[in-house]
């Protein structure tokens, strides 16, 4: 019996009635996988923290607080500052990000991100409030930031049920990159209760045409074939190549941060601080280009709205010197709670699925710190050396960071200069952005603050 026969070239197969029907059953399952990307990029927040003072300290500073980052890290300390200043940091870092994959060796590869940027900006004002001193400061804070890079390829294989020389085949290329931040401009205000207690609160205000600098974007393109594979030989196979970039923009929010310190007695001290959940409303608007389907390209702009949790933190301080400081903090983060509403769904950030099948896990970070000033008769040189334990969100699994500081400064006159360095590693993080590759990232990150303060 004569059978049709299908194929060109080295690879021919001759094909019977069932064997047709078995191809076409083939296309009907190959077709989808050209529809969606196997990828999704989440944006992951990465805490930034503010002043360079703190972050030589291993950002240890609940219980500290004595200077304009106090917004910041605990508005409970700003009724320690005595002279109106003027304040401004800037950083930069470099990251270096190996990843790899449990299922794929395909996906190594090794990315670096570096930047520069303006870290903090305040005015403080003392003044007295009937017998009890307070403190008013104009704060320019970033929170969190976005960035994120990558240029990796996998190759996917999956058997099918009708033998061991079947397979599902994915062969992908996928370059992503991420930007931006969240920043706040932040009016504060602090007072003396008694002559131990100190209460004091932030409000910010992260409406992007006040900040300039609370928008985040993404760019990614996806270049790749899947199908269905017999002995090695392509049978059916689907071409995609897109492109997908996007940005979100705060239009309107507020949260408050709740602080307050504590004297025990003159060389302990003891500080909280609680920030509430908040939402912020944003504008999301999205180019994504089909350059195989034309017809599937499209531009859209909608509204979400990202839903931040309760952060709450308690903070000690021990100073059995005049010289010397010691400071250790406990900061917990309800992260489960961050969500994402957008089309009527509620997604999670970090992967873009649902909040029900993906859940970041809540986190708990140990910060220490030490200070120690060497005091000369016209000027002063702080030393400050901290380590820390600072996990971020992650789903499944928690992504923990370690930290290690050092940090410099000279104090002389109406001047004061802080100069510190973090060291941020991380082994087995990330796996959130591909939750689907089965990929994690080994992460090393160098991070440089300046900060200058000027006080009338």
């Amino acid at each position: 019996m004569h059978r049709p026969c299908t194929g060109r070239g080295a690879f021919a197969v001759c094909l019977s009635r069932p064997g047709v029907v078995l191809i076409a059953l083939c296309m009907a399952l190959a077709v989808p996988l050209s529809a969606q990307p196997l990828l999704d990029l989440g944006a992951s927040p990465n805490f930034v923290g503010s002043g360079a003072r703190a972050l030589g300290q291993g950002n240890a500073f609940i219980a500290v607080a004595d200077d304009a980052t106090a917004a910041s890290w605990n508005p409970g300390g700003l009724p320690q500052l005595e002279k109106p200043e003027i304040s401004l940091a800037v950083e930069g870092f470099r990251r270096r990000s190996e990843m790899d994959s449990s299922t794929d060796p395909t996906i190594d590869s090794t990315d670096t991100l570096s930047l520069a940027d303006l870290n903090y900006l305040s005015a403080v004002y003392p003044f007295r409030l009937g017998a009890r001193h307070a403190v008013v400061s104009l704060n320019y804070l970033k929170h969190y930031r976005f960035d994120a890079k990558g240029d990796f390829s996998f190759a996917l294989r999956e058997p099918l049920p009708w033998g061991p020389t079947w397979e599902n085949f994915s062969d992908v290329r996928v370059r992503y990159e991420q930007e931006g931040s969240l920043s706040s401009l932040s009016p504060a205000f602090g007072m003396e209760i008694t002559d131990r207690l100190m209460l004091g609160l932030a409000l910010n205000l992260w409406n992007d045409d006040l900040t300039g600098d609370s928008s985040f974007g993404y760019r990614s393109t996806e270049q790749g074939q899947y199908g269905i594979r017999f002995m090695g030989n392509s049978i059916v196979r689907n071409t995609q190549n897109n492109s997908s970039e996007g940005t979100y923009t705060v239009q309107r929010g507020y949260s408050l941060a709740l602080g307050g310190l504590y004297r025990l007695t003159d060389r302990w001290s003891v500080g909280a601080v609680v920030k509430p959940p908040f939402t912020l409303h944003l504008k999301h608007e999205r180019t994504y280009t089909d350059y195989v389907n034309p017809t599937a390209s499209s531009d859209t702009r909608r509204d979400a709205d990202l839903e931040f949790p309760w952060v709450i933190g308690g903070g000690v301080a021990f100073r059995p010197s005049d010289a010397l400081t010691l400071s250790g903090d406990v900061t917990w983060s309800q992260w489960s709670e961050y969500t994402l509403d957008e089309r009527g769904t509620t997604l999670n950030p970090l992967t873009s699925q649902s909040i029900h099948t993906d859940e970041c896990e809540d986190t708990v970070s140990v910060r220490l710190g030490a200070e120690y000033l060497v005091i000369r008769e016209n000027y002063m040189v702080p030393l400050r050396c901290g380590v820390g334990y600072d996990p971020g969100p992650a789903v499944n699994e928690i992504d923990r960071f370690y930290t290690g500081t050092l940090g410099v400064g000279l104090q002389k006159g109406r001047f004061a200069l802080d100069l510190a360095y973090e060291l941020r590693l991380g082994r087995g993080v990330n796996g959130s952005a591909a939750v689907n590759l089965n990929a994690e990232q080994d992460v090393v990150q160098h991070r440089l603050l300046a900060s200058v303060i000027v006080y009338f």
